[in-house]
């Protein structure tokens, strides 16, 4: 009897590590809803510069101005993003009708959208006096590329990974 106690809590041990195991190969999930912000700004910037300097053949100078627009422009977006945050859950708070909830986290959702165009349009006007007009061309043309990816994305069910192109 006391063998075969010890043959389950055996069996319990494996079961738990193994599923551990598989838990941890899969590592950290990215995408999707429950994506996390990445918590740092000026590494997110850098990351962001990099990429930039890379894709679009940038100069030093270029570079040290995308840099310090790159930061700014997660800062303010930052500030945005939490502000947000806050209104919501305060008018989530005063709202008891569900009908109410809605209509007012639409407008909210609006408003935060209006804000972002008028972000972007910002930072695309600065962008454009750092970028030769080669660069910001090739920027806008792939920056609507990955609007497109982006709204295909949202739209299918069940969609297939990328194929390599």
């Amino acid at each position: 009897q006391m063998n075969e106690i010890m043959k389950k809590i055996t069996f319990l041990i494996v079961m738990a590590l193994m599923t551990t195991a598989m838990v941890m190969a899969q590592g950290p999930r990215r995408g999707g809803q429950g994506q996390q912000r990445e918590r740092d700004p000026k590494a997110h910037a850098e990351r962001m510069t990099e990429r930039m300097v890379k894709e679009y053949s940038l100069n030093e100078e270029q570079k040290k101005q995308l840099s310090e627009l790159n930061l700014a422009h997660r800062l303010e977006t930052d500030k945005a993003i939490e502000e947000y945050t806050q209104k919501t859950k305060k008018a989530d708070k005063k709202e008891k009708n569900k009908e109410a909830k809605e209509k007012n986290a639409k407008e909210m959702a609006d408003k935060m959208r209006e804000s972002r165009k008028a972000q972007m349009d910002d930072y695309n006007a600065k962008l454009k006096k750092i970028l030769t007009e080669e660069q910001y061309n090739d920027y806008t043309k792939k920056q609507a590329e990955r609007q497109k990816r982006m709204e295909q994305g949202g739209r299918q069910q069940g969609r297939q990974p990328r194929q390599a192109q």
